[in-house]
């Protein structure tokens, strides 16, 4: 089991109750130690109950805790595994207190003893089938204190964020729904030695990881029945917890250096803690992550477990860049699971974006009128002594300038998105004669039907807002045995809205498009008898003339959409347009196949110099149907 360093751990520790201050609040502050040496206690569960409320202790053992004046007279608890629990009845005259837990340890001689391995792994696969009993059936609100930070190599913090979360999750019994964040007020610092580590870029997802990194809610392989045969176990000790006796069950990967403990409670089979280490190098996109720990932590209310205390950190390296040291922290600061609503997707945190970029400023009177809980490293050492620091940088024009580019190429940059779309529209050329005549000068092919339905294309798009963007798209076709060729492009505006305010969100959406494409049927290489010919003022003296006959079009395309999302990046969009042609021009392009590339001559002539007899013996002029209603499925990267 790794145990977090006591100078670093816990960041939460630091953390800030967003609560305002007011005279119908109580302030509780204090210490909790070990009754048997006065050791203090970090990580220390600290909660009142219906509602909860609470917050945790930080590496020092200490913490402060505001709630209403209304909780006077009712029960503030402690807990911490592998400590008895305690509590203190709240009252107005003793707001500074000192608690000290009892060790609760439970030998292994007490409890029944696996015969083997199997005997084990049935009570695991029993454990993973009471997840639905154990943990939240219902959607539940969480208010979560959330700490990003990073440090240099020599331990010196660089950029550090906090922020208050609102997050929603999902009934356990639902674990491809991941929920969705909102940000109530955060604030952060970032000195300019972060530049130096983290090239543009930055780092998503972090403060979506309280539902994604809840190894329970989403069925990590590690209590997955169905991966049991990659991962040894054993049962390593008893422990107790709130009252309860745990088992400590240590698995180790088969396969790689990924190994860990399992505190599961004995009575209900639920997991109270989950604690996992892996040193191995894992390769990413743009850079190498190493040495990367966690643990969750669940606390017990109102008949369910509830994910409580999330601590993740790694080591990252962008290329020959010096080493950055990042961990994220969430604490639940409460719990809502009364008429709880989903949060609305303009007000989400979107997962593609950066959170320390979009946090606010480190502002002096940003916490005026709210309690602040600090961690004393990040609130002297990040906010307060570095402050001078950040100022002189800003100050100089190229420091400034650093920070503004920053800023802004994220801003824009997670407003980008982009995608492939195949299209499926029916276009087929008109059978028959083909004759070309231009002053005397004739060329004739009999050119069979010919028809591609399907399109290949790219787009890309930029966010104005939540619910509007503007967008380019290109196609051509999806076919290789035919003459027949096409690009179409096609720029436009969409308005969307999610629909769906559960689950995998919904959008539908309209757009409105202007496009222009280029529609042709290659003739092949037609032999030259005239020897020689003029088109305008070009001369024609090539052995083999290419002729292509084809029409321009100009059009209004109006559509409807309806979008998925298909993971946290990618959307599924089904699209269909309806294509309005306001102008066509037809055109016939000849041009000299024999000689030097850069040499040969060709020409665009555009009128009726080409005709067509159809298999019914009709002449006529046009030779393409156009179908103007075309259907796209869209993956874009969103």
């Amino acid at each position: 089991m790794y145990v977090l360093p006591m100078n670093r751990l816990l960041l939460v520790l630091g953390l800030f109750c967003f609560t305002p201050v007011f005279a119908q609040n109580i302030t509780i502050s204090g210490t909790v130690t070990d009754v048997t040496d006065g050791s203090p206690l970090p990580g220390v569960n600290i909660f009142v109950k219906t509602p909860f409320s609470g917050t945790a202790t930080n590496v020092d053992g200490r913490f402060t805790l505001t709630l209403s004046q209304r909780r006077v007279g009712t029960y503030l608890y402690f807990s911490s595994i592998g400590y008895k629990t305690d509590s203190i009845r709240l009252n107005r005259s003793e707001l500074n207190v000192s608690i000290k837990l009892t060790p609760d340890v439970h030998a292994l001689s007490d409890v029944v003893v696996f015969p083997d391995e199997d005997a084990l792994r049935r009570l695991l696969r029993e454990a993973f089938e009471r997840i639905p009993q154990n943990y939240s059936i219902q959607p539940v609100r969480y208010e979560v204190f959330y700490r990003e930070t990073n440090r240099d190599s020599t331990g010196m913090i660089v950029a550090v964020a906090e922020a208050i979360l609102d997050i929603f999750k999902n009934s356990y019994t639902q674990p491809n729904d991941h929920g969705q964040v909102r940000v109530v007020k955060s604030r952060k610092n970032v000195l300019p030695q972060y530049n130096e580590l983290v090239p543009m870029g930055g780092f998503i997802g972090g403060a979506h990881s309280f539902v994604r990194g809840n190894y329970v809610f989403t069925r990590r392989n590690v209590i997955h029945p169905n991966h049991f045969d990659r991962f040894n176990f054993q049962l390593a000790g008893m422990t107790r917890f709130d009252g309860r006796d745990v088992y400590i069950i240590e698995f180790q990967s088969r396969t790689s250096s990924f190994n860990g403990r399992l505190y599961i409670d004995v009575e209900s089979l639920a997991y109270v803690r989950i604690s996992w280490n892996n040193p191995s190098v894992v390769r990413e996109l743009r850079f190498t992550r190493e040495n990367r720990r966690g643990e969750l932590n669940y606390i017990y209310f109102q008949g369910n477990w509830h994910l409580n205390h999330i601590l993740y950190s790694d080591v990252k390296r962008f290329g020959s860049r010096p080493a950055l040291h990042q961990s994220t922290e969430h604490l639940v600061l409460s719990i809502n699971t009364d008429n709880v609503a989903p949060i609305p997707h303009e007000e989400q945190l979107a997962f593609r974006e950066p959170f320390l970029e979009f946090a606010q400023q480190y502002d002096p009177d940003f916490w005026t009128g709210y309690n602040i809980l600090q961690h004393d490293e990040v609130s002297q050492h990040s906010f307060s002594a570095h402050l001078q620091d950040i100022s002189l940088a800003m100050a100089t024009a190229s420091g400034r300038s650093r920070m503004e580019r920053r800023q802004q190429f994220f801003h824009h940059f997670s407003r980008i998105y982009a995608g492939i779309n195949i299209n499926y529209r029916a276009i087929s050329t008109i059978a028959g004669n083909y004759i070309f005549d231009y002053q005397g000068i004739v060329f004739e092919k009999n050119i069979p039907e010919q028809q591609i339905f399907f399109e290949f294309g790219s787009m890309m798009g930029y966010s104005l807002t939540r619910r509007t963007s503007v967008y380019y798209a290109s196609n051509s076709r999806l076919a290789f045995n035919s003459d027949l060729f096409m690009t179409n492009h096609i720029i436009g505006t969409e308005y969307r809205r999610n629909i769906k305010s559960r689950g995998r969100p919904l959008f539908v959406g309209a757009n409105l498009n202007l496009g222009w494409s280029r529609h042709y049927v290659d003739w092949g290489n037609m032999q030259n008898s005239y020897g020689s010919f003029n088109i305008g003022r070009k001369t024609f003296d090539s052995d083999r003339i290419n002729i292509r006959s084809g029409v321009n079009r100009f059009s209004v395309l109006p559509g409807i959409s309806l979008s998925t999302r298909a993971s946290r990046l990618f959307e599924i969009t089904l699209d269909a347009k309806y294509d309005f042609a306001f102008s066509t021009r037809e055109f016939v392009r000849i041009r000299e196949r024999d000689g030097f590339f850069l040499t040969r001559r060709s020409a665009t002539l555009s009128g009726d110099y080409l005709q067509i007899a159809d298999t019914d013996g009709v002449t006529r002029n046009d030779f393409l149907n156009i179908a103007p209603f075309q259907v796209s499925l869209m993956f874009v990267l969103r």
